[in-house]
């Protein structure tokens, strides 16, 4: 890395700013990915970002940082219950934000963004669901509330398991049914990503 390039990524006039510049950084790339629902471009490009900046601290730093950060084990998706699969998901996110808030360097936040994503794909494959329409005002980065999907997910579930068919049916002001197509466009989004 040049000092010019280290200079794009860390932005520093004195070695002695290094530090609280690098904590900058990391606290608005925490930041970020607590606030973001992930999308694989968006979050190649940040991952790709963090490996520059870490790379820009280790050549100010004169020094290789090095660190190994496995990932958090996180639930597995092994129910057919959408109320379960709701709850496990959260867990999952609450695990993974718990990880991110107390990240003290990119590289572990790296993996946490690469679980972020692996999270929600798991996730969304399980939400797939055929759609004729599609609501004006959904946005596959703007979920429904979880506490308010919940909700409706056990109300919904009182008389045995909820499937996709009896999402299907549901008014397009439900918002389950409203979450299920937001995961299905965006698990579909996904694919299409992928296979470019």
């Amino acid at each position: 890395m040049t000092p010019e390039d280290a200079r794009l990524y860390l932005p520093i006039e004195d070695l002695a700013d290094l530090e609280d510049v690098f904590d900058d950084r990391l606290f608005e790339m925490r930041l970020f990915l607590l606030s973001t629902v992930p999308v694989t471009k968006v979050m190649e490009a940040k991952i790709q970002l963090m490996c520059k900046i870490h790379q820009a601290y280790e050549f100010y730093a004169m020094k290789e940082v090095k660190g190994h950060f496995d990932p958090i084990e996180l639930l597995p998706y092994d129910t057919l219950s959408l109320f379960d699969l709701t709850v496990t998901f959260q867990r999952n996110m609450s695990l993974l934000r718990k990880r991110i808030s107390g990240s003290g360097s990119f590289l572990e936040l790296m993996v946490a963004a690469e679980q972020l994503l692996q999270n929600m794909r798991e996730y969304a494959a399980r939400w797939q669901m055929e759609h004729a329409e599609v609501p004006d005002d959904i946005r596959i980065t703007r979920p429904e509330d979880e506490v308010e999907l919940l909700t409706e997910l056990e109300r919904l579930s009182k008389d045995g398991d909820l499937t996709m068919e009896d999402v299907s049916k549901l008014s397009l002001a439900n918002k389950v049914r409203r979450e299920a197509i937001r995961l299905s466009l965006w698990h579909k989004r996904e694919v299409n990503d992928r296979a470019i």
